[in-house]
């Protein structure tokens, strides 16, 4: 997490150096667009690197002797169940899932944690009322949120995501 937001700030840094060493004025659409660029390959990344991508890898995981020491563990029974039927997942990893759950029950980190399981941890800053307990729940809540993924919206079909309340859509639908 800290060498993305140190990324993020670089490039930012960069593009702002090479604008203004050059005597032109700081084209801050440019930049914002260099930045949600920059912040969409790494959802892309987090996501195809995930340790969860399919039913099948949901399955294995929790069949393994990694569910016992699983972030998911935080959830109480019923709304880890909850949550783990509303993931939904196509060939590129997880294209929807329901919020609802982490953020009534878990901080921001613990939210994190759940989520990087299926490489959508970028996805932690959505959750706007989670409890803040410590200060990584602070900086995880001001991590800058990807334009690839859709709060209140799920999958319906491949590139379609339809509004739903409490879920939402990742840039993999």
């Amino acid at each position: 997490m800290k060498f993305r937001i140190v990324a993020f700030a670089a490039v930012t840094s960069i593009f702002r150096a090479n604008f203004a060493s050059a005597g032109e004025s700081v084209d801050m659409d440019a930049v914002a667009s260099a930045q949600d660029h920059q912040l969409e390959n790494q959802a892309r990344i987090d996501y195809a690197i995930a340790a969860i991508r399919s039913d099948e890898d949901l399955h294995r995981f929790l069949a393994s002797a990694q569910s016992i020491d699983s972030p998911l563990n935080a959830l109480s029974e019923s709304s880890r169940r909850r949550f783990l039927s509303s993931l939904r997942f196509n060939d590129k990893g997880l294209t929807s899932f329901a919020y609802a759950d982490l953020e009534t029950e878990l901080t921001p980190t613990q939210i994190y944690r759940v989520l990087k399981l299926f490489g959508a941890e970028h996805d932690a800053a959505f959750f706007s009322r989670a409890h803040i307990e410590t200060d990584d729940d602070v900086k995880i809540m001001d991590m800058p949120r990807t334009p690839i993924d859709y709060r209140d919206y799920e999958c319906a079909k491949r590139a379609t995501c339809t509004q739903s309340n409490f879920s939402i859509c990742t840039g993999n639908c």
